[in-house]
């Protein structure tokens, strides 16, 4: 019914972050010591799912940020910024999308830290937010889900 939709403000749809990570390298601080092995590789091609996901976001109506190559804790400091700074009211719903390496319910940053989706999610909560209080908060992850080459 119209009662259990949510209603999109066409001239707002709303505020979209890409944090595309490409460039790869093993963090070398003595406290970091949950390294993948082995190392993660760049992510060649990535630049291309990158700017179609822009291309998709801008054609909806999205103001599009895109953010490259972040470590671990400047991933959460971004969305946390872009959460609580840059969706203003008039937004009608936030979209994070994050192109990295991966495994299940884990991403990393460029310097192979890895980070809990959870950490991710909590960041984007209405409860530190007010400004996202009611309105719909998607998570897109494009990553790989382990390091074993598969056969077709």
């Amino acid at each position: 019914t119209d009662e259990e939709c949510y209603i999109i403000d066409p001239n707002n749809i709303g505020l979209c972050l890409i944090i595309n990570q490409r460039n790869f390298y093993q963090d070398k601080d003595k406290d970091k010591i949950f390294l993948p092995e082995p190392p993660l590789e760049n992510r060649e091609g990535t630049d291309h799912d990158r700017d179609a996901l822009k291309n998709v976001f801008e054609n909806f109506g999205f103001e599009v940020i895109i953010k490259e190559n972040l470590r671990d804790i400047e991933i959460i400091q971004e969305i946390e910024d872009v959460a609580r700074h840059k969706f203003e009211k008039k937004h009608s719903c936030l979209v994070v999308c994050i192109l990295t390496h991966g495994k299940k319910d884990e991403i990393y940053g460029v310097n192979s830290i890895k980070l809990s989706v959870s950490d991710i999610e909590s960041k984007m909560c209405g409860k530190l937010c007010p400004n996202l209080l009611g309105k719909p908060k998607i998570l897109i992850i494009q990553a790989c889900q382990g390091f074993d080459c598969q056969k077709v």
